[in-house]
């Protein structure tokens, strides 16, 4: 019998009680036809299994190249789509219960398969910390992440910003600032934390119907014309953002269903 601790109290469980109903995801169990997930978390780094933003947990498993394993987690997501997972997550010796969630989506990166879970609450922002979070902001540029708690930290960090680079700014309430540079031009588009696009913009008419590729990472974008700002302007933006919360000069993104 082992005792974890949970948002509301703490509770009990037999490891006796526990089945492994899938061979090749041991961590994945069955209890009383609930299933419970059994985890651990790394500091905020995106290489091992945790808390990417505080209502999301993400649990990887090693398939090299084995095609049986590949198909059995093929299984595993269709067994366990729509059904409510109950994650534990070890901490100094002990459980914590992070909640309900329900898978979200399966990715296959370089030999890895990435279990994600959308957690029906999200985490407090203490408890977020304590188990691996950031406490204030997180910048990702090109592959490398960075915490900052101010604009002095972020001005250090954008001086050495490359001439092409993909670029997001994000914090506990989970909205997100992604900032595309491509040489002296760029484009801003801003995400609320419910699901809002708001975007760069400099003249409309001028532009009409044109499109502008930007080439980052061997990886192809293309955007309107009228959403390209100077890279400057862009920079601009993310430091309204940290200052106010808010970004500045951006405009609702509709997107034409017709």
């Amino acid at each position: 019998m082992f005792t974890f601790g949970s948002l509301y109290g703490t509770a009990e469980v037999s490891a006796d009680s526990y089945e492994i109903p899938l061979n090749w995801f041991p961590n994945l169990r069955l209890q009383g036809g609930q299933l419970v997930l059994l985890g651990k978390c790394a500091s905020i780094s995106f290489n091992g299994n945790g808390f990417p933003t505080p209502s999301k947990y993400v649990c990887k498993v090693a398939y090299g190249d084995d095609e049986r394993l590949l198909t059995e987690h093929r299984n595993i997501r269709n067994a366990i789509r729509n059904r409510p997972v109950t994650i534990l997550i070890e901490i100094d010796g002990g459980w914590i219960c992070a909640g309900l969630a329900f898978f979200a989506e399966l990715a296959n990166v370089g030999g890895m398969l990435e279990f994600v879970f959308k957690l029906q609450s999200k985490l407090p922002r203490k408890l977020w910390i304590s188990l691996g979070g950031y406490d204030d902001w997180l910048v990702y540029i090109n592959g490398t992440h960075n915490v900052f708690s101010s604009i002095a930290e972020f001005q250090s960090i954008v001086a050495s910003i490359p001439k092409i680079a993909k670029m997001f700014i994000t914090r506990y309430e989970e909205d997100v600032l992604d900032l595309f540079f491509y040489h002296n031009d760029a484009v801003v588009i801003y995400t609320d934390n419910i699901g809002a696009s708001y975007v760069s913009t400099s003249d409309l008419e001028a532009h009409g119907e044109s499109v502008c590729v930007f080439q980052i990472d061997d990886v192809t974008y293309e955007f309107p014309m009228y959403q390209v700002v100077a890279s400057r302007t862009a920079i601009d933006i993310a430091f309204a953002y940290i200052s106010t919360g808010r970004p500045s000069s951006l405009v609702k993104f509709h997107i034409d269903k017709s």
